[in-house]
């Protein structure tokens, strides 16, 4: 999570429902007094935006995105997998 172009918060947990998930985001909001309605959040990992946990997140959170590979990594078009999964192993 960033405001004003400063991270504020990178956070990874476990969860089992759609409704775990959004509840670490807006707890993490609520103790930092981040507002959900301006947030930009950056979604990095295994999820899709046609997944129970992006609606999830989107019903709460205007501005949801998902990150992006750097463009000097090159996934072979084989793999079909989406720019914002793995990257915590590019970082």
């Amino acid at each position: 999570m960033c405001t004003q172009g400063q991270l504020k918060l990178f956070n990874s947990f476990n969860y089992t429902t759609p409704e775990d998930f959004i509840y670490y985001i807006l707890y993490a909001c609520q103790h930092l007094q981040l507002d959900p309605e301006t947030l930009q959040l950056h979604l990095l990992g295994e999820i899709v935006k046609d997944s129970a946990l992006f609606e999830y997140t989107y019903k709460y959170i205007r501005n949801v995105h998902f990150g992006q590979r750097p463009v000097e990594v090159k996934i072979d078009a084989a793999f079909k997998m989406p720019s914002h999964f793995y990257l915590i192993y590019f970082a």
